[in-house]
């Protein structure tokens, strides 16, 4: 690198510093004003004693779960994931819009430019993945009765490995330049699907198995993703890669003042801010999805157009999103089937993961326009809004319902999941009507979860395991008829 690289790239790195610190003191004296470090360490303290006490309080199964179902629980989890990372057409990391403006024609090399957003989304990532990771090993041992030793170390080299594959993934569908790609994808794979057979040999195996074999693989394969990326970085940008870092960072900056909004309690911004950072995500979808369209129905009613507003949204879906949609409602399968394994211990062995898994749910409700200029009852557009996404549940689960004993699961599991489906989406229409922010909102999606559980974790909790499906099913006509007394609101997104 020349002297003037070299002094144009200590200037800006200088400039972020400070950038960075200005940012880092406006942070904290929102913070310190909206929530205070006294409320944060209480907060925090109950929390830790909270999970300390229900992890002394748990005990294990009441029967083992098979190998399989623990291989196939795993190996859809780690899918899940990176299918949702392969839905996303933007980077994992990206500048900052002065350093879009600074380097971004500069002849100073990518990976000169991209190390310190790498660094920073590895450390994140890092950060969250240990704490999964820590929490993986206490319930493997404490509920499942096995010992994951190295299941901390494996996922955060996962994570390592998932964020680099998203690179070079972003890479590959520009150019193909990427060429070690389908082999990394390939190894990922192949490795991940030996946990059905010999467990102990499979990247995913420290996750299942006490065996540091699949840490030391896991490692390998990240060292040689980070090897191609590295090679990747050393020429040029991807052509669209400076485009999307300054819609990334215009997000970033709508996200940022959307979280003081509501920290400080003075939310009456909030849903202009929601509708610029939708308007912003629709410039990042590809344009060949909105092309593709659905025959209008004949008649026009107010029920059949909204449904077919939904049906089109979620025909506009990529492949790889109905993916995530199909692993997702497998594993809120599996989820329902570990908290039936233990009815006592409701609340830690399957509220959590039904609520985290749940997100996946709202994909079957696309966030459609909300037709308030036609004159249009509620509960009209809120039938036609998760109608196509009930049937499509419903048919998904009655098939998982012919094959459910070569999957291992009851009839009885199946029934009970098929009503909780309907559920979460009532339940996020609820929501949406109460608060109008959208149904691709992460706290409504999150919302819906708990909401969704409630019946089956206290019905449990008191010992009436044959009530758990009519308590869902009354929980959902009280959210339907929720809909029904909800006045007319004016328009979120036009």
């Amino acid at each position: 690198m020349t002297t003037s690289n070299h002094t144009a790239l200590k200037a800006v790195q200088g400039i972020r510093n400070k950038t960075l610190k200005r940012a880092f003191d406006v942070w904290w004296q929102w913070f310190s004003k909206a929530i205070g470090m006294p409320t944060f360490i209480y907060m925090l303290v109950s929390v830790l004693f909270l999970g300390y006490g229900a992890f002394e309080d748990a005990t294990q199964l009441i029967k083992s779960v098979p190998l399989v179902q623990k291989a196939g629980f795993t190996l859809g989890l780690v899918a899940l994931w990176y299918a949702i990372k392969l839905t996303q057409i933007t980077p994992p990391f990206f500048i900052s819009q002065r350093d879009a403006v600074r380097l971004g024609f500069s002849p100073v090399k990518p990976l000169q430019t991209l190390i310190y957003p790498m660094v920073f989304a590895g450390l994140r990532d890092t950060v969250v993945l240990l704490f999964v990771g820590a929490l993986w090993s206490m319930t493997t041992w404490k509920l499942l009765g096995f010992i994951t030793p190295y299941a901390v170390l494996s996922w955060i080299l996962l994570g390592l490995l998932v964020q680099h594959l998203g690179w070079l993934k972003y890479r590959w569908q520009e150019d193909q330049r990427s060429s070690l790609l389908p082999v990394l994808l390939g190894l990922l794979v192949v490795g991940s699907a030996l946990a059905f057979w010999v467990p102990e040999f499979s990247v995913l195996g420290s996750l299942i198995t006490s065996s540091p074999v699949g840490t030391l693989l896991l490692l390998a394969l990240l060292g040689l993703t980070l090897w191609q990326v590295g090679r990747d970085l050393q020429e040029d940008y991807p052509r669209a890669f400076l485009q999307h870092s300054m819609i990334l960072s215009e997000i970033r900056a709508v996200d940022t003042l959307l979280i003081f909004s509501l920290g400080s309690m003075n939310a009456q911004g909030a849903p202009d801010l929601l509708v610029t950072k939708r308007k912003l995500q629709q410039t990042l979808r590809p344009r060949d999805q909105h092309n593709r369209t659905l025959k209008v129905p004949s008649e026009r009613a107010h029920l059949q157009m909204v449904a077919w507003r939904t049906l089109l949204g979620l025909y506009r879906q990529s492949p790889i999103d109905h993916l995530v949609t199909l692993i997702g409602l497998t594993l809120v399968l599996y989820a329902v089937d570990f908290l039936a394994l233990q009815p006592d211990k409701a609340l830690i062995v399957g509220a959590l993961p039904l609520v985290a898994l749940g997100l996946v749910m709202p994909r079957l409700v696309p966030s459609t326009t909300q037709p308030m200029w036609v004159p249009m009852p509620k509960e009209v557009r809120a039938t036609g809004q998760i109608l196509p996404g009930m049937v499509i549940s419903m048919g998904f689960y009655l098939i998982l319902m012919l094959v459910s004993p070569l999957l291992g699961i009851s009839g009885t599991v199946v029934l009970v999941t098929l009503t909780m489906a309907p559920l979460y989406l009532l339940a996020l229409e609820a929501l949406n009507n109460w608060t109008q922010l959208g149904t691709q909102s992460t706290y409504l999606k999150f919302g819906a979860g708990l909401l969704a559980v409630v019946p089956a974790v206290i019905v449990l909790q008191l010992g009436w395991a044959g009530f758990v499906i009519p308590a869902q099913v009354l929980l959902a006509g009280v959210f339907y008829l929720s809909l029904l007394e909800q006045p007319p609101v004016e328009p979120l997104e036009l």
